[in-house]
């Protein structure tokens, strides 16, 4: 029988074929598609503070990237500064876009970094300006485009 493929009846691969079959979607852009909104992992770990400013993610290319900075360690003597940078044109210097201070023992520790998309770069930074240099934890994921 023409066209007459043989697979596992399950409402998944029913959907997938007739989908694909009938507007002639080729698997490999089909599979493009079925990753349009996964995140990746981007940057996780400790970072020690040392004093300096230091980056706890960068990327330089194409994508949305978000994530979460835990200041849980901080207590009363302690100030921790996060900024966050964009470049705005391929070759160009990164240029601030906001910068927060946070000072003592944190209520909520658990700090948002909002999402930032950029074609040229982002990145986001933390410098701790007193107190004992504390650890502090960081998950960054990043949304590519296809």
């Amino acid at each position: 029988m023409p066209g007459y493929v043989r697979m596992p009846a399950t409402a998944k691969k029913v959907w997938e074929y007739a989908t694909r079959v009938l507007t002639n979607l080729p698997d490999a852009r089909a599979t493009r598609i079925d990753k349009i909104m996964t995140l990746e992992e981007h940057s996780v770990g400790t970072l020690t503070a040392d004093g300096t400013e230091q980056t706890l993610v960068e990327f330089a290319d194409l994508g949305r990237i978000v994530g979460y900075v835990d200041l849980e360690n901080m207590e009363a003597i302690d100030t921790i500064v996060i900024r966050q940078y964009i470049k705005l044109k391929y070759g160009g210097a990164y240029k601030k876009y906001a910068e927060e201070t946070y000072s003592g023992a944190q209520v909520v520790p658990t700090i948002y970094i909002t999402p930032k998309e950029s074609d040229y770069g982002v990145k986001v930074t933390l410098q701790q300006t007193a107190g004992t240099f504390k650890s502090v934890d960081y998950n960054f994921l990043k949304e590519v485009p296809l």
